[in-house]
């Protein structure tokens, strides 16, 4: 931060600061002093140094609270910005490249997870046998389905958005245990990247997954303005 003095008058941080002989001075014969005796009164370089000082500490908060709003995460040649409330997790196997947990939004009982897979080229199988797996992950009953194709400046993606009675991955991948998680949502997404796809899952309960699927998107770039809904194997047997 610098003092500006100019034409006998200083600033600091755009206010002016005033330069008289008067601050912090009093008449000897109004307090009863003998003439020659000395009052101390702050100096003008004292008065800039303490103004500047505010100024830098000032801004210097400004600058640290807007820099904890994201948190910006390598994930290999690709590098996502997200908001700093998702707390990063120990990845639960070599194939997660990050996981995230996600604070439960109002009237939720528990938190979300987001989870970036990455089985390399060719690695984890084709569009098609993905959502039907991420389908039956969800008891048939009360299951709501939406399959889209869209494009973001990664790559193609295809993004499941189901929501119901999810079976809930519990304990270590290698064991399969899962338990039901009413009224949930999960967002799956395939993302074709030059490296191979990554795999992109937010999954919770539906207000706290509703809650983040925005900030999701924009990591991702996943643009729903490109998208176009497609058919589930599901949908054309229900007639839909």
């Amino acid at each position: 931060m610098r003092a500006v003095i100019s034409h006998g008058h200083a600033s600091v941080c755009g206010r002016p600061v005033r330069n008289d002989d008067s601050v912090g001075r009093e008449s000897a014969s109004r307090v009863g002093r003998p003439s020659g005796h000395r009052t101390m009164r702050p100096t003008l370089g004292l008065v800039l140094m303490v103004f500047s000082l505010i100024c830098f500490v000032g801004t210097t908060n400004s600058r640290a609270e807007g820099e904890a709003e994201l948190q910006e995460i390598p994930l290999g040649k690709l590098k996502v910005s997200l908001p700093a409330t998702w707390m990063s997790k120990p990845s639960a196997s070599q194939m997660r490249l990050a996981q995230f947990t996600i604070p439960a939004a109002e009237g939720d009982a528990e938190s979300a997870e987001m989870v970036v897979f990455h089985f390399g080229k060719g690695g984890a199988g084709a569009a098609g046998a993905n959502v039907e797996r991420w389908i039956k992950q969800f008891e048939p009953k009360g299951r709501t389905v939406k399959l889209v194709e869209g494009k973001s400046s990664t790559g193609d993606y295809t993004l499941v958005d189901l929501a119901g009675t999810y079976q809930m991955p519990v304990g270590p991948p290698i064991q399969q245990k899962t338990r039901p998680l009413p009224e949930a949502r999960v967002i799956n997404v395939m993302l074709r990247h030059e490296d191979g796809p990554l795999f992109l899952k937010l999954a919770g309960p539906q207000k706290t997954v509703s809650a983040a699927i925005d900030d999701f998107r924009k990591a991702f770039g996943l643009d729903a303005s490109t998208e176009q809904e497609q058919k589930t194997a599901e949908s054309t047997e229900s007639g839909k």
